[in-house]
C-alpha cells in the first residue's frame, strides 16, 4: 500500500511484478507458488488498473518442442497442478515458427526375469564376492564401478541405450538448426532427477569415451577448482577443498581419494599423499614447486601454469587474488583475506570462461534443480517414468498449525494435511517434468524404464 501511495511528478506511482509460477520448483527451499498468486490478487484489490500479461512468445524453444510441452499440460488437472489455479494453459508460442525440431518418445525399458531385486541393491556388493553369510558387510559401489559390475536391470539398459543412441548421432554429425552446424557433445544437456542417475550416467559415458562435464551448475568447474586450491593452501587440512583439487586438477578418481583417506589412517589427508619425488607433477610437488615468498596472486598464476589452465577461467579469481594483497603464504593476512572473500562473495558465477568456438565442449548432465535457466540444442531426459520423492520431512504444515506426522486415519487434520502435502509434492513433479521439457531448443529425447520386475 505504502508502493502505490502518493504520485511521482504527476503521476500515479506503479508497480511491476515478473515471474512464472509454473517454474517454481524450489518449495523446499520455501519458494510457495501460492504466495506469486496472492500477489497478483493484492494488486488487483489495489489498483483498478491493474493488468495481468502473459508473455506468450518464448525465444528459447523451438515449435515442435513447444506442441510437445503443450500437448502434455494442456489439460484442466495438470493446467490447474503446474499454475497452482483452475485455469486455461498458456498456449506458448515459439518465435522459430518455420525451424525444424523434433521430440522423440522412447518405449520405455522393460524389466526382466533375473534383473536385479531392487534398483538400490545394485550398488552394493559383499567385500567378499564368493561369501553368502547374510551378515557380510556390504560397501557402496562408486560410479565407475557401478557401470561395468552391477547386475543387469531395466535402468542399465535403458541407460546404456541413452549412451550408445548419443554416441551414433555425434559420429553422425546431425546438424542442428539452431547452430548450423553437427552435434557437439557441449551441445547436449541430460537432465534427471537425481544425483544418483548423473553419476552413474556419467561414469558409462566416460566409459564410452564421451567427454561428461561432471558436477557442472551455473558455474564452471575450473573456477571452483581454483577456489578450492587456494582453500588447501591456507587450511591443508581442509580435506573437502582438498578433495576437489586431487580429482579437479589432479587427475584423482573416486577409488584413489577412498585409497588416500584409508592411507590417512585418521590423520591428514596432505600429510598421506604421495611425495614430490614420486609423483613429480602432483600437489605436493606444486607446494614445493612455490617461491619462498609467495602472494596470493601468484600462487594463481603459478597453478594455472601448472596445470595448465587457461587464464581466462581464473580472471576473477586472479583479479580477487591481486586485490587482497602480498602478504606471503601460508597465513598471511592477504590469503586470509582472500578465503573469507571466496566464502562471503559469488565468484564463481563471476568467473565464466569465454564461449569455446573451436572445441567439442563436453556433455553436461544436471539434475532438473541445477539446470533450471540453462538451455540446450540437444536435451535428454532419460529418468522420467518415476515421479520425484514424495516429501520425507517430518512436519506436517497448515493454515496457522504445524504438527508432527503420526499415522493416517489418526485424525481428520492430519489426513487433510497428508493429502495437501501429496497433492503439493505431484505439483512440484510436473513443473519439474515443465522445466525440464523446456530447457530443448531443438531436439527432445524422453526416456525410461519400467520399474517392476515380471513375476
Amino acid at each position: 500500500e505504502n508502493l502505490l501511495a502518493g504520485e511521482v511528478g504527476g503521476a500515479p506511482r506503479t508497480v511491476m511484478a515478473v515471474g512464472d509460477v509454473k517454474q517454481s520448483i524450489y518449495r523446499f527451499q520455501g519458494a510457495q507458488p501460492q504466495w506469486f498468486l496472492a500477489l497478483r490478487t493484492l494488486l488487483e484489490e489495489w489498483s483498478a488498473e491493474a493488468r495481468i500479461v502473459q508473455m506468450t512468445y518464448t525465444f528459447r524453444n523451438s515449435p515442435v518442442v513447444l506442441q510437445a510441452v503443450n500437448a502434455v499440460f494442456n489439460t484442466p488437472e495438470m493446467a490447474a497442478a503446474v499454475q497452482g489455479e483452475a485455469a486455461p494453459w498458456p498456449e506458448h508460442i515459439s518465435v522459430f515458427g518455420t525451424r525444424p525440431s523434433r521430440v522423440e518418445i522412447w518405449p520405455q525399458e522393460e524389466a526382466l526375469a533375473g534383473d536385479a531385486a531392487e534398483e538400490d541393491e545394485a550398488f552394493e556388493e559383499t567385500e567378499d564376492e564368493t561369501e553368502t553369510d547374510e551378515n557380510t558387510p556390504k560397501r557402496w559401489l562408486l560410479a565407475e564401478e557401478r557401470a561395468t559390475r552391477v547386475p543387469p536391470s531395466a535402468k542399465m539398459r535403458s541407460l546404456g541405450r541413452v549412451v550408445d543412441w548419443l554416441k551414433t548421432q555425434h559420429a553422425a554429425g546431425v546438424k542442428l538448426p539452431s547452430t548450423d552446424k553437427p552435434l557437439r557433445w557441449g551441445d547436449v544437456l541430460i537432465v534427471v532427477q537425481r544425483n544418483e542417475t548423473a553419476q552413474l550416467l556419467g561414469a558409462m559415458l566416460k566409459r564410452q569415451g564421451v567427454p561428461v562435464a561432471a558436477g557442472v551448475g551455473l558455474a564452471p568447474l575450473r573456477a571452483r577448482d581454483g577456489a578450492a586450491l587456494v582453500r588447501v593452501a591456507y587450511n591443508k587440512a581442509d580435506h573437502l577443498a582438498l578433495a576437489q583439487v586431487l580429482k579437479g586438477l589432479c587427475g584423482y578418481s573416486d577409488a584413489q581419494i577412498l585409497a588416500l583417506h584409508t592411507a590417512a589412517n585418521g590423520g591428514p589427508w596432505f600429510a598421506a599423499l604421495p611425495e614430490a619425488t614420486a609423483e613429480p607433477r602432483g600437489l605436493k610437488a606444486f607446494f614445493e614447486w612455490l617461491p619462498a615468498v609467495c602472494p596470493p596472486s601468484v600462487l594463481v598464476q603459478r597453478a594455472a601454469v601448472w596445470w595448465n589452465v587457461p587464464l581466462n577461467e581464473w580472471a576473477t579469481l586472479l583479479a580477487w587474488a591481486e586485490g587482497a594483497g602480498n602478504s606471503p603464504l601460508p597465513h598471511g593476512g592477504a590469503l586470509a583475506s582472500l578465503v573469507s572473500r571466496l566464502e562471503t562473495e559469488d565468484l564463481l558465477a563471476a568467473s565464466l570462461p569465454e564461449a569455446d568456438t573451436q572445441g567439442e565442449g563436453a556433455v553436461r548432465i544436471l539434475t532438473t534443480h541445477r539446470a533450471k535457466g540453462l538451455e540446450a540444442p540437444l536435451v535428454i531426459l532419460p529418468e522420467t517414468t518415476r515421479a520425484m520423492s514424495a516429501s520425507k520431512d517430518v512436519l506436517l504444515w497448515g493454515e496457522g498449525v504445524m504438527m508432527y506426522k503420526t499415522k493416517k486415519e489418526i485424525s481428520d487434520l492430519e489426513d487433510n494435511l497428508r493429502e495437501f502435502e501429496a497433492q503439493a509434492c505431484t505439483a512440484d513433479a510436473l513443473r519439474g517434468l515443465y522445466v525440464a521439457m523446456t530447457r530443448a531448443i531443438d531436439w527432445l529425447v524422453i526416456a525410461g524404464w519400467s520399474q517392476k520386475r515380471p513375476r
